[in-house]
């Protein structure tokens, strides 16, 4: 067993000696303290073959994993965290952040930048493991990277249970550490909490991000060249996330776009304020970009030409 502190070390150095000890136990590791003067971190770590176990508690700081600092890269690995007393904050590569509460658990892909931020008082139990030894387990690790596990499944509890034991082995004095075969098995809890409820994780993720997504669409509805792109990059997420949060409401991107769309167009036709305008350009204005295609979405949707609706001979809305 490993123990690394700064306590003792001069006030000014304190930063300085943390950050030391993060880049020689996991490359590319640099953290900011939100007061560098109170300032104070340990670590404690313990190897079982290819996984090491390690508790971690903290003052106030800004993390950041990232490939631009001057270290040696290491070998591909994964890490899992579970905040035992302080939540914090976790972006992971081009997601948006997600809260870790006391109790749930993240995946993180060492491979990739992320940030944690947290307050003072963090205390949590951590396992990191090569990739060779979860991959092969879990196939999908990396695409779960960055996820958040709620103790909402008997695989997720146990997961816990598992590193709060892993904690209390680590204040445990002894010559003889846990068995090398153990390796694997903890490889196994994790492969099993994030992979069992891999779709079910990610579509309460999504789902939750739906109403956010629209309210983005909404604002963007009548820019004709409007793109999923434009989504993707406004919330920092892939074009693959975007479709997923939108499958969550039952209908894609282009559906609710066009949907949307349709019902302005509708309104803007029925509306004395627009009532000078062309059908023309109230398409323009709702977003479409040829006649035709407005004209026939529109007979589609509401069963009659965007001049008949508007003339009121329909008795639809």
């Amino acid at each position: 067993m490993e123990v690394f502190s700064t306590l003792g070390i001069a006030g000014p150095q304190k930063v300085q000696s943390w950050n030391a000890i993060l880049r020689g136990c996991a490359d590319a590791i640099q953290v900011w303290p939100r007061d560098p003067s109170r300032f104070d971190g340990t670590l404690i770590r313990q190897r079982i073959g290819r996984v090491t176990v390690f508790e971690i508690r903290c003052s106030s700081v800004r993390l950041q994993h990232a490939r631009n600092y001057p270290v040696r890269p290491r070998a591909a690995s994964f890490q899992v965290l579970l905040p035992l007393q302080e939540a914090f904050s976790l972006t992971h590569g081009q997601s948006n952040g997600a809260t870790v509460d006391e109790g749930s658990i993240c995946l993180i892909d060492r491979s990739r930048p992320y940030e944690v931020v947290h307050g003072d008082h963090l205390r949590a139990i951590g396992v990191e493991m090569p990739s060779s030894l979860l991959e092969p387990l879990f196939p999908r690790a990396s695409r779960q990277a960055g996820a958040v596990l709620r103790p909402s499944t008997g695989s997720a509890r146990l997961l816990g249970a598992l590193l709060r034991s892993l904690s209390a082995e680590l204040r445990v004095s002894t010559d003889r550490p846990l068995p090398i075969v153990m390796a694997r098995s903890i490889a196994g809890f994790v492969a099993a909490a994030f992979g069992e409820p891999d779709r079910a994780v990610r579509q309460r993720g999504a789902r939750a991000q739906l109403e956010p997504y629209r309210e983005y669409v909404e604002s963007r509805l009548r820019d004709v060249d409007f793109r999923l792109s434009d989504v993707s990059r406004e919330f920092r997420v892939s074009d693959r996330y975007v479709r997923l949060v939108f499958k969550c409401g039952n209908e894609n991107l282009s559906e609710y776009v066009l949907r949307r769309r349709l019902e302005l167009a509708a309104q803007f036709l029925r509306s004395p304020e627009h009532a000078q305008q062309t059908i023309l350009t109230i398409a323009v204005e709702c977003g479409f970009s040829s006649a035709t295609h407005f004209s026939h979405s529109f007979r589609q949707r509401y069963g009659v030409t965007p001049s008949t609706f508007r003339r009121g001979e329909d008795g639809s809305l």
